[in-house]
């Protein structure tokens, strides 16, 4: 599905109470950074729905939020497993040299041999460092995406990242 310049930052994975909150899976980071957002995005019934946002809060050791207009859980229920999005406009200005990991969505990976891994597919989080995964012809190579170390330079521009990693390690 082509997400119309939106960026996923979550999901709406449960309900809290009966007011109309509902408990999210936040892929942002620090993963509270979503209360950030006055509004939010879903895409239902093949149309992108704008929601905003009136409240949040933690509940133990889920964010919750709730959206003006549903005053009830019953409201909400239609949206339950639906990914929440930004605009891209809704993003932080960076500096020069700084990216977010949704820019590097696509982009080639390849090493200084010129050897090339694949495209950008996803990031996992480990804990000590994130993973790149790239993929060419169905094979999925796990980089660890360490800059200044793994990753050498990422070029926006030029839509490549240069890795010092060994073709040998896939």
């Amino acid at each position: 599905m082509d997400h119309a310049g939106k960026i996923a930052v979550g999901k709406i994975n449960g309900f809290q109470g009966l007011k109309g909150y509902v408990k999210i899976f936040s892929e942002t980071r620090p993963r509270d950074a979503i209360f950030g957002y006055d509004y939010l995005f879903v895409f239902k019934n093949n149309a992108w729905q704008k929601l905003e946002v009136e409240d949040t809060a933690y509940a133990g050791k889920s964010l919750v939020i709730k959206f003006k207009g549903f005053i009830d859980r019953t409201a909400m229920e239609p949206y339950y497993g639906l990914e929440l999005f930004i605009e891209n406009s809704q993003l932080e200005e960076l500096g020069e040299g700084e990216f977010y990991l949704a820019d590097l969505m696509g982009l080639t990976v390849k090493n200084e041999a010129g050897f090339i891994f694949g495209e950008v597919t996803e990031f996992l989080e480990t804990g000590a460092n994130d993973v790149l995964v790239a993929r060419k012809n169905g094979q999925e190579c796990l980089i660890p995406f360490t800059v200044g170390h793994t990753v050498i330079k990422v070029d926006l521009e030029a839509k490549e990242i240069l890795v010092d990693w060994d073709e040998d390690d896939i």
